[in-house]
């Protein structure tokens, strides 16, 4: 972990260098552009210093040397050397402006450059955004899917358990009803053979029997105490499984319910998540439409400046091509002046001899001084305009050149925010990405949890059903295999006590024949009730004798009336389920009709809410129609025309078809 956080460390410090180099690059660029713009205002600024103080000089000269000749060759030299001046000040201004320009073209390219890459950027980063949005949907759409994958397997599974459980329910009631019935059975034969027992054994066996139909009896009644008391078990277990079932049936329920609200708090939040990304795209494109009008402005004035650099490039054009024009005329006119010079030298030359030679000489010297003014004055007054409009349009270009320097700030400065404001919506981008990717893990390490934990309870509700089912099929086993050896014993019972009854029906048939001959018929026909009354009170006295001596005829009598009271508990239990049946019947009855109630409640408040909604939407255009509609009904008197003049009202109002046959039924009504 330490050795990846110092490579991350020296990574991020890499990235921090990269990007200080390039500010420093770009330091490094605006700083010749200003040396640049600065040598040549520097340079303009001297030209313009030094033309003033030729300007002045080539004035004194002018006015202190003009009465002589050799005066106008030094102004006519000082002239030349004025336009060399004024030439070399135009050449250094056309540079001060040729560099101004190559750097306005240099900063307006850097900007072209980073408005591109700006430009670049915020497609990238739109098309992210996509992209995340795409991938939200998609994981929301997952996510939904999974859960209700999750929901209908769930469904399925505890559906399947129920069916299962249901059928082993029904089963473990059927085999407790047979085994009900077969103990029900057994004990009607064991009542039907003590009652033949005891109607046909003679009074030879009866002090032999005793013993040996009472340990018989204990034994069958031993065999009933536990086949009740497995019975008992079975019961129990019964119970405790339903209750098992029940516990299930709660703990699946808890889980389904925990799950929705695990759902809808979900939802919840990919709503929450979804309204904040759809308010962080809308001040992306807010702030992407301050941008754009930013960069609009930015051309605009780009184009202003553009259009003040071309007229500003066309005037100093114009005053090159009316300097040259100027230059060429001067020197015209300076040979001119040269030649004229010359012939009024010569001519003065003659004058003043003139003048020497008369009597009285003239002051010719005021005439030479009005003469040389009037042809200095209008040449000094074109090069001081000249002058003063070249330093307007300097000092005009100087203050161009500040205000595009104070607009390329202010563009500076803006796309300096707009790179900060896109730094942060990459920033706020990363932590949506990174939050998003989070919740995701954090869904599907939920989900994958839940699946384990809903896996392993089902694996141990179905180890623990196969367990109790193993037992339960144990116990079914045990009981039959007792039932089949009860079976056999009572079978066997059967079978000697039919022997002893044979022997018996034998023994008593001998006697009859014994007393049929040595009596006559009507003597046995009388004494016929006096022997069986006297066998009946043998028998009698006994049962009385063995119920008296022997207490496990207690025990079975005692079983009679526990059978007896539990057919009247189970009676009971039935009129109780009929009853809760019946109830539940009503129950289900009143939540049907409550539902009915509740649709038609539901159907109304839905037509009145439609009704609502077109009385709104109906309120402008379809008011004159109908007004009118109204008024021909109102004043016709045609059946045919009303009808479909209703027609036209139904479809403004937009009846229901109840009430258009109710319309209707009217109209057949009033015919």
């Amino acid at each position: 972990m330490e050795r990846q956080d110092l490579e991350a460390v020296v990574n991020s410090q890499k990235e921090q260098l990269s990007r200080y180099e390039k500010r420093l690059k770009d330091v490094v660029t605006a700083y010749k552009g200003l040396l640049k713009e600065k040598t040549a205002l520097e340079s303009s600024l001297a030209a313009f210093t030094s033309s003033g103080k030729d300007v002045a000089a080539d004035s004194s000269a002018t006015s202190g040397q003009v009465s002589s000749s050799s005066s106008q060759q030094q102004q006519s030299v000082a002239g030349d050397g004025g336009d060399d001046a004024l030439r070399e000040q135009v050449a250094t201004l056309m540079n001060s402006l040729a560099t101004l320009t190559a750097e306005k073209g240099r900063m307006e390219s850097s900007f072209k450059s980073d408005r591109k890459q700006l430009r670049d950027v915020i497609v990238e980063k739109e098309g992210a955004i996509r992209d995340l949005e795409q991938q939200i949907k998609g994981l929301n759409y997952t996510i939904k899917t999974d859960l209700e994958n999750c929901k209908s397997k769930l469904k399925q599974d505890r559906e399947e358990e129920c069916n299962g459980q249901l059928v082993m329910i029904c089963e473990l009631q059927k085999q407790l009803l047979d085994e009900r019935h077969l103990n029900e059975t057994l004990e009607m034969q064991l009542r039907d053979l003590k009652i033949q027992f005891n109607q046909k054994h003679s009074d030879r066996r009866v002090n032999e029997m005793p013993q040996a139909e009472s340990e018989r009896v204990r034994q069958h009644s031993e065999l009933l105490e536990s086949s009740k008391k497995e019975n008992a078990a079975l019961s129990s277990l019964l119970h405790q499984f339903q209750g098992e079932i029940e516990n299930l049936k709660r703990q699946h329920a808890a889980a389904i319910r925990s799950e929705q609200k695990r759902v809808l708090v979900a939802e919840e939040r990919s709503k929450k998540l979804e309204q904040v990304h759809e308010e962080r795209v809308a001040n992306l494109e807010a702030r992407l439409a301050e941008l754009s009008e930013v960069v609009g402005t930015y051309d605009r004035l780009r184009q202003q400046d553009q259009d003040s650099i071309c007229k500003l490039k066309d005037k100093l054009s114009k005053i090159a091509v009316e300097s040259n024009a100027g230059g060429t005329r001067r020197i015209s006119q300076e040979s001119n002046v040269e030649r004229i010079v010359e012939e009024i030298g010569y001519m003065k030359n003659l004058l003043l001899a003139e003048n020497a030679k008369l009597e009285s000489p003239l002051d010719l010297s005021s005439l030479f001084t009005v003469h040389v003014e009037e042809s200095v004055v209008p040449a000094q007054s074109t090069s001081l305009e000249d002058f003063r409009s070249l330093e307007r349009n300097f000092e005009a270009c100087l203050k161009e050149n500040e205000v595009l320097k104070a607009n390329i700030q202010i563009h500076k400065t803006n796309t300096k925010t707009l790179q900060e404001k896109i730094k942060v919506l990459n920033a706020n981008i990363d932590d949506l990405e990174v939050e998003y990717k989070n919740k995701l893990i954090e869904h599907n390490n939920a989900i994958k949890t839940e699946k384990v934990r809903t896996q392993e309870l089902i694996t141990a509700l179905e180890s623990d059903f196969k367990s109790k089912l193993s037992q339960l099929e144990q116990q079914l086993k045990k009981q039959r295999e007792r039932s089949l050896q009860l079976l056999e014993e009572k079978e066997e019972e059967i079978k000697s006590l039919r022997t002893s009854f044979d022997i018996l029906m034998h023994d008593s048939s001998g006697q009859q024949q014994q007393h049929s001959n040595g009596s006559d018929p009507d003597h046995l026909v009388d004494n016929l009730p006096i022997a069986l009354s006297k066998k009946i009170n043998a028998l009698n006295s006994v049962f009385k004798t063995d119920a008296a001596s022997n207490p496990e005829t207690h025990h079975i009598l005692h079983y009679a009336h526990e059978l007896a009271r539990k057919e009247i508990e189970i009676t009971a239990l039935r009129t109780a389920k009929n009853n809760a049946e019946a109830a539940l019947r009503q129950a289900l009855h009143d939540k049907i009709a409550s539902q009915e109630e509740l649709h038609d409640r539901i159907a109304q408040l839905d037509e009145q809410i439609d009704r609502l909604e077109r009385c709104k939407s109906r309120e402008g255009a379809n008011l004159e129609y109908l007004k009118n509609v109204v008024l021909s009904f109102l004043t016709s008197q045609d059946a045919d025309g009303k009808k479909h003049m209703i027609n036209a009202i139904a479809a403004v109002l937009k009846f229901s078809a109840a009430e258009m046959a109710s319309i209707v039924t009217m109209e057949g009504g009033k015919r």
